[in-house]
């Protein structure tokens, strides 16, 4: 019997960027999965968020960010969240999540 192969963790990290300007309830929460198992393929690793387009993040949007942070993390991986736009980074800031995530600004 042939041993279970399962993902192996790539030394790349999975780019993605984020084409809408407001990550609301209806984008987080179609997007969510979908990262979730692209990050998950790859064994775990980073995932890079490229966030220059988005301009505001509803709350759903910020819980879902955190609940794949915390997956990756669990996996043994991360999120990076980049080109953050000021108001956004702001909207992290007041909700005291930055620590969360990997920022690069």
């Amino acid at each position: 019997m042939a041993p279970e192969v399962g993902p192996v963790a790539s030394p790349e990290p999975a780019c993605v960027r984020f084409a809408c300007k407001c990550l609301d309830d209806t984008q987080a929460h179609l997007l969510a999965e979908d990262l979730l198992d692209l990050a998950l393929s790859r064994g775990g690793g980073e995932l890079l968020l490229n966030l220059e387009a988005v301009e505001s993040v509803s709350s759903y949007g910020l819980m879902r960010l955190m609940v794949l942070s915390r997956c990756l993390q669990a996996a043994g991986g991360k999120l990076c969240l980049t080109h953050l736009r000021p108001e956004v980074y702001a909207t992290l800031l007041a909700n005291r999540v930055t620590n969360l995530f990997d920022l690069s600004r």
